[in-house]
């Protein structure tokens, strides 16, 4: 099973779900949660199916593959059976706690293009955790199991993009080795059409439009000095990400 992976971290997300068994394409695997179909019958990736969803790692009793001589309830299968089994409660009370921080002051992690003070902000913290517990609500006859995986982290991203500089906010592009041409002295000069440089490659205040003015001002100014006219601003933003899962069941 080449460059298969059901679950990412803490079985919360799928990584690659198209596994090749038995010189099979991917939509020859099955996938089964609990004795029911967990098919995802078209993903838009390789053209093969997958798996809808995955329970998390504290959720899982059983995981077994199968990739020959099924029994007759694993129809339609010619690659392999991926089959989970969730778990249940039992007569006793048990129950689990964990926890993968990742935190800031532990890490050495920092992107070489941040502008951002590392004494300040959150650069990289990474933090899942959750539990589970399961137990008896009638002995004997009916039980329970619930488990949560809870996830978050607060990065600061950094990206670099191209600004206009002070110069061409007030129309002057002399720094940037172009050429800017007067569309108002458009000409026909020999059956083509021509027209005059700005004097210095220096638009007029008087001709730069008002709105074109009201949006310079929403551009930040370069803070790349040694990057003078592209890649010369350097951004830092905070990404979250808060996400939080269940399972249970309930047998009798």
């Amino acid at each position: 099973m080449p460059g298969s992976s059901l679950g990412g971290p803490g079985g919360a997300g799928v990584q690659t779900q198209n596994p090749s068994v038995n010189g099979t394409r991917p939509r020859g695997n099955s996938f089964t949660i609990d004795g029911v179909s967990a098919n995802q019958e078209f993903t838009g990736f390789q053209g093969g199916a997958g798996i809808a969803n995955t329970p998390q790692l504290e959720a899982v009793g059983e995981f077994k593959i199968l990739t020959s001589n099924y029994s007759a309830e694993y129809g339609r299968v010619i690659g392999a059976l991926v089959s989970l089994q969730t778990k249940s409660g039992s007569n006793q009370l048990h129950g689990s706690a964990w926890e993968y921080p990742s935190i800031r002051r532990f890490n050495a992690w920092r992107s070489p293009f941040s502008v951002t003070d590392p004494t300040k902000g959150k650069f990289f913290q990474n933090n899942r955790f959750g539990g589970a517990v399961g137990g008896p609500i009638t002995k004997n006859k009916l039980f329970y199991f619930a488990a949560i995986d809870v996830y978050r982290m607060n990065a600061i991203g950094t990206s670099i993009s191209t600004v206009p500089t002070l110069k061409m906010k007030s129309g002057d592009f002399s720094e940037t080795g172009r050429v800017v041409y007067d569309p108002a002295t458009t000409k026909t000069v020999g059956g083509q059409t021509v027209r005059d440089p700005f004097p210095n490659n220096v638009i007029p205040a008087t001709r730069i439009d008002a709105a074109a003015k009201a949006i310079m001002a929403f551009y930040p100014d370069p803070n790349r000095p040694d990057f003078p006219t592209t890649n010369n601003y350097t951004l830092d933003s905070n990404r979250l990400t808060q996400s939080e899962r269940i399972d249970s069941r309930v047998d009798y």
